[in-house]
């Protein structure tokens, strides 16, 4: 069976692997954890060793631990490793760009990062400053190349233009069965640019739902090809020439299962069976039937006033939103009853949206049913979206799906 191959930077010479490794969650969260460090660091020893030498860090994951196990487990291999770093949205000024670049370096033990990039965009800062620094780290050869992470579409055209002559080698993006946005116009666009796509949470962070009927489909086809379900997964995000997968891995036994994807690829009969059942699907979900709890922003007023300081702000995003650039869509559970959701991942993102176009409009939301709610039918989701082509992510679409609602 046809193995999954390299992915070309064609005019560098340099091939990637089609599997690296995320490290979001190693060495904590957003918080410094270090109950489990030999461990990571064996996890990520191991991985280089089966041949996943892409890694992807940054300076957020575990407040920069993340970073220092990074480094200690490439010590002394690290000039097989691709190293992928990011720095945060509130410091995309050239000053903070340049100084978070340093502290990067000073934790990952090494004297350049191959790849730099934004872990989001900042409406509040010009992205020509941000460009400027991202300059001067490639001039001084302390980073090798850069790329974007979470930008939309518009956004990597817009980014691309200013960066002009220094290209974009890698777009940086959530794709999993659940999420998959890219397709529209993003994937397209990487094809055309010999761009690669970073593949982030192609497990959608652990949380593909056991109870959905539609598992039943990869559970089948884990048997036919003798494989397990996460590297059915993998090998169907792999379909795509230009696309290279970052799971993480917590201990030695996974990186060798995510390795062993490498080996086979699906037959075309089962890639279009696995795509038809995981249709895209967004859904336009009032805002005033979705409960926002946890931490950070609860109420509209905290988030128009931004006491915690968030740059960019809910306000800053609101008025990126309204100048026309795509919002990614939030993810929500709905709960038993048929017009209740629980925000689950996004919390800025929809207070950007509330401020943006009140709080009788519609948001666009990824659905995970409740566990009780497991099994049935996905049609019943309200306003749902047969496509992401369907569901038109732009402004101008969005603003004809604003409704009052009752």
């Amino acid at each position: 069976m046809t193995n999954i191959l390299p992915r070309q930077l064609d005019d560098l010479g340099l091939t990637l692997p089609p599997i690296g490794q995320g490290t979001m969650g190693i060495g904590g969260y957003y918080e410094k954890d270090c109950t489990r460090d030999a461990e990571w660091i064996a996890g990520l020893r191991r991985g280089i060793d089966l041949g996943l030498t892409l890694i992807d860090t940054a300076e957020v994951y575990g407040a920069g631990h993340s970073e220092e196990l990074v480094g200690r487990a490439i010590k002394e291999v690290r000039d097989e490793v691709f190293l992928v770093g990011k720095f945060s949205a509130e410091h995309s000024r050239v000053s903070q760009v340049i100084a978070a670049a340093e502290r990067s370096l000073r934790r990952l033990g090494t004297d350049r990062i191959d790849l730099y990039q934004p872990h989001w965009p900042n409406p509040s800062v010009p992205f020509e400053e941000t460009a400027e620094a991202l300059e001067i780290l490639v001039q001084s050869g302390k980073v090798r190349f850069v790329g974007l992470s979470n930008f939309s579409f518009h956004e990597v055209q817009k980014a691309t233009a200013i960066l002009n002559p220094m290209p974009v080698r890698l777009v940086q993006q959530e794709y999993n069965l659940i999420d998959r946005t890219i397709e529209e116009q993003l994937l397209t666009h990487c094809e055309a640019t010999q761009t690669i796509i970073l593949a982030y949470s192609p497990f959608l962070q652990g949380k593909m739902v056991p109870g959905d009927a539609r598992k039943t489909i990869l559970d089948d086809l884990a048997k036919k090809y003798e494989r397990t379900v996460a590297q059915i997964i993998l090998a169907w995000l792999l379909r795509e020439e230009r696309v290279v997968v970052i799971p993480k891995g917590s201990t030695g036994t996974h990186v060798e299962e995510f390795a062993a994807v490498k080996d086979f690829c699906l037959a075309p009969e089962d890639i279009h069976r696995i795509s038809g059942a995981y249709s895209p699907r967004i859904s336009w979900i009032p805002v005033s039937q979705i409960s926002v709890r946890g931490g950070g922003y609860t109420t509209y007023e905290e988030a128009l006033t931004n006491p915690l300081g968030f740059d960019p702000s809910p306000l800053d995003l609101a008025q990126s939103i309204l100048m026309g650039n795509m919002l990614k869509p939030v993810k929500v559970t709905q709960e038993l009853a048929e017009d209740a959701y629980t925000l689950t991942e996004g919390k800025i993102r929809f207070w950007a949206w509330v401020l943006a176009y009140e709080r009788r409009s519609l948001i666009p939301a990824f659905v995970e049913k409740c566990p009780e709610r497991q099994g049935q039918n996905f049609e019943s989701e309200a306003q749902a979206g047969g496509s992401i082509q369907q569901s038109a992510m732009n402004h101008s679409a969005w603003m004809r799906k604003k409704v009052v609602c009752a």
